[in-house]
C-alpha cells in the first residue's frame, strides 16, 4: 500500500505523498498522469460555461508552423474569434460525446458535420461572416446536439442541431485591420472593431476587479411546532424546530430553547427538544434560532399546565 487517506485530515494538494497531475520534471519520458481535482464537496461546482473571445492572427509560429507539422498547412483564416466552453460536458473537442466540450464557433458553421472546415471560423468584416446572434432563432453550429430536438428551419434536414439561444450574445464585425496572415514573428498585427449587445440570458462573472459585494444576510425565522398545547402536570412535551427557516444557510441553524422556567434561559439545545412541566400554570416556552453570522430570531409558543 502506498497511501492511505480519507482526503480530510491529510491527503490535499500539497501532501507531498500525493502528486497532483501534470508529468514529473524528474521522470522523462512521459511519465504523465491525469491528476486529482480537490473541491469542496458542499460548493457549487466551478465549472465554467462560457464565451471566449479574442483577435485571433496568424502570425510567428502560427504562420506556417516552422516545417513542424504533421498535418495539413496551417490555413486558418484570420479574425475575431469565438470560442465556447461547457466544462460540466466535458473537456475538448474529442473524447466527449457530441457536441463538443470546447469548440470554435463558426462564421459560416455546417450543421450535422463532425467534420467541418474551421478554417473560416472567425468572424470577420465581410458580409457573409461579420454577425454572431444566440437572441429570437440565434445561432446554429456545426455538429450535431443529442438531447435536442427542436430543428432550425433555416437547417430543416439536421434532425438534433447544435443551437444557441441563450439570449445572452449578439455582436457585429464593423471593421478589421491587418487581417492577412503575418507578420513572421510575434506579436500579430490584427485589430478591428466590434459592437457587441449583451443580453439578460449572460450570467454574472468577477473579473477580479475590486471587491465584490458581500451578499446580503437575512435573519432566519424561527418556528415552533409541539406534542400538545394543554397538558397536566407531569407530562413530557416534545418540541421541534424543524420548521425554521434561513434564506442563506437553512441546514446551519443552530436552536435553543427556554423553558420559561425560572432558570437560566439555555434550557435545551438542538432542533428537536423536550420537557416536563411539573408544576399548573401557563408558561411560554422559547426558541432562538440564530445563523452562523449571529443574526437570530425568537419564537415563543404558550404551553397550558392543569393539574391532575
Amino acid at each position: 500500500m502506498l497511501l492511505k487517506t480519507d482526503f480530510e485530515g491529510e491527503g490535499g494538494p500539497d501532501d507531498s505523498r500525493v502528486f497532483n497531475g501534470g508529468c514529473q520534471p524528474d521522470n522523462p519520458g512521459g511519465d504523465c498522469t491525469k491528476g486529482w481535482q480537490f473541491v469542496k464537496a458542499g460548493a457549487e461546482a466551478e465549472f465554467d460555461h462560457a464565451y471566449y473571445m479574442e483577435m485571433r492572427d496568424r502570425s510567428g509560429f502560427d504562420l506556417d508552423g516552422q516545417g513542424q507539422i504533421d498535418r495539413d498547412p496551417i490555413g486558418w483564416q484570420p479574425g475575431f474569434y469565438l470560442g465556447y466552453t461547457d466544462e460540466a460536458h466535458g473537456y475538448g473537442n474529442a473524447g466527449t460525446d457530441d457536441p463538443p466540450a470546447q469548440s470554435p464557433l463558426d462564421s459560416k458553421p455546417e450543421p450535422g458535420s463532425t467534420t467541418p472546415d474551421l478554417n473560416d471560423a472567425a468572424f470577420t468584416a465581410g458580409a457573409d461572416r461579420r454577425l454572431f446572434t444566440d437572441f429570437g432563432r440565434g445561432h446554429t453550429d456545426n455538429y450535431e446536439d443529442p438531447a435536442n430536438s427542436s430543428v432550425d428551419p433555416r437547417y430543416a434536414d439536421v434532425a438534433n442541431p447544435w443551437r444557441f439561444q441563450y439570449d445572452c450574445l449578439s455582436f457585429k464585425v464593423l471593421s478589421l485591420k491587418g487581417a492577412t496572415t503575418g507578420p513572421s514573428r510575434s506579436d500579430g498585427d490584427l485589430s478591428g472593431s466590434v459592437k457587441f449587445t449583451i443580453g439578460k440570458g449572460c450570467g454574472k462573472f468577477n473579473y477580479g476587479y475590486g471587491v465584490p459585494a458581500t451578499p446580503k444576510n437575512t435573519r432566519p425565522t424561527a418556528r415552533i411546532k409541539a406534542s400538545a398545547t394543554t397538558v397536566t402536570a407531569g407530562t413530557r412535551v416534545t418540541f421541534s424546530g424543524a420548521t425554521s427557516t434561513d434564506k442563506e444557510t437553512p441546514r446551519k441553524l443552530d436552536h435553543v430553547w427556554s423553558w420559561d422556567n425560572g432558570l437560566p434561559a439555555k434550557d435545551a439545545v438542538g432542533e428537536q427538544a423536550s420537557h416536563v412541566f411539573d408544576n399548573p400554570g401557563t408558561f411560554e416556552v422559547r426558541l432562538r434560532v440564530s445563523d452562523p453570522q449571529g443574526r437570530f430570531h425568537i419564537a415563543t409558543y404558550t404551553i397550558t399546565v392543569t393539574g391532575e
